[in-house]
């Protein structure tokens, strides 16, 4: 009947104590492996930590320096536009003369007369002013001889043959029926181009001499743009035409005023034809009364949604101008078929 107590019997190995049938210890090598191995975990998060920091201080200065360098250009620039600017003031006010303005003085049929003056900032009683012009695919210059207006203001007057056309532009689209092989067919367009620029976009080349005595003192070459001319006798127009599936027509004209010009719209029509002059259906564009004029006080618009009832071969736009003139365009894609 006497009880033994058991436990777990502890036993001396070498240089460590380990309780017997525990399973497990734990050797000083090991601690000081885990101790290393904490010191290198430690060591790598303070170094990557600090390499982390030194990126955004580099990020930032990269920064900083792009900031810098940004501004310096700005104030280079600055300073070569200013330096440009002065320059030209300079060669402004050393030149005998200042650039001529131009415009049209009159109307002469098709011939605008181009009116260009300048000033003379050196002048003689009796000196020779004139003016060398070449236009169009002229290959020489010809001269004509300016007048003094007074107060040393010269002028010149050039006749230059122009197509009286505005500038206007064209967006067509939609399901237009076309007559193909003789039957009404349906073909999708989608057309946009630009009317008048052709003629409007040559150039008057000219220079000045004057001549006082034995000197004789010619001028910088000039370039007139004759697209001015354009704008100064009509104003320009944006024109959209769609047809629907159903044939419908609407169409949308827009004027856009850039000043008083010499010839003002009166009408605008559209006009469905037959052989390109007999005249099927006419249906008139109506301002538009908008709700708020005074947001876009350029732009006077004009529509219609027209139904035709007949069989047509070509579209044109009608449009007649203050002086008598009418201009009329076919509208694509009729004039491909």
């Amino acid at each position: 009947g006497e009880r033994e107590e058991q436990g777990p019997k502890l036993k001396k190995q070498g240089g460590f104590v380990a309780a017997e049938g525990s399973g497990s210890f734990m050797s000083d090598g090991d601690r000081f492996f885990k101790i290393v191995a904490m010191i290198l975990l430690v060591f790598t998060l303070v170094v990557s930590w600090s390499a982390l920091n030194a990126i955004r201080s580099t990020r930032q200065q990269v920064q900083n320096l792009q900031g810098e360098l940004h501004s310096l250009r700005s104030q280079v620039s600055h300073e070569v536009n200013s330096i440009r600017g002065t320059v030209q003031s300079m060669r402004d006010e050393a030149r005998w003369y200042t650039v001529p303005s131009y415009d049209v003085a009159r109307m002469d049929g098709t011939t605008a007369v181009v009116r260009l003056s300048w000033n003379m900032q050196e002048y003689e009683a009796g000196s020779e002013v004139t003016l060398y012009y070449r236009y169009g695919e002229d290959d020489s210059f010809s001269p004509v001889e300016a007048v003094e207006e007074g107060g040393g203001l010269f002028a010149v007057e050039i006749p230059i043959q122009l197509e009286l056309e505005p500038i206007w532009y064209l967006s067509a689209s939609g399901s237009p029926p076309v007559a193909v092989d003789g039957r009404q067919a349906v073909v999708e367009v989608e057309e946009k181009r630009v009317w008048g620029e052709e003629h409007s976009s040559m150039q008057l080349d000219y220079y000045l001499a004057w001549q006082s005595g034995e000197t004789l003192r010619s001028s910088d070459r000039h370039v007139a743009d004759l697209q001015k001319l354009s704008y100064d006798l009509f104003n320009a127009l944006d024109l959209h035409v769609r047809w629907g599936a159903d044939g419908e027509i609407s169409a949308m004209l827009q004027q856009v005023s850039a000043g008083q010009p010499t010839y003002e719209l009166l009408s605008i029509a559209l006009e469905s034809r037959r052989g390109g002059t007999e005249v099927v259906e006419r249906w008139p564009l109506n301002e538009v009364v908008r709700q708020y004029p005074q947001m876009a006080p350029a732009y006077s618009p004009y529509d219609v949604t027209a139904v035709p009832e007949e069989e047509y071969e070509a579209l044109f736009v009608v449009l007649k101008y203050s002086r008598g003139l009418e201009i009329e365009k076919e509208i694509p894609p009729f004039a491909y078929y």
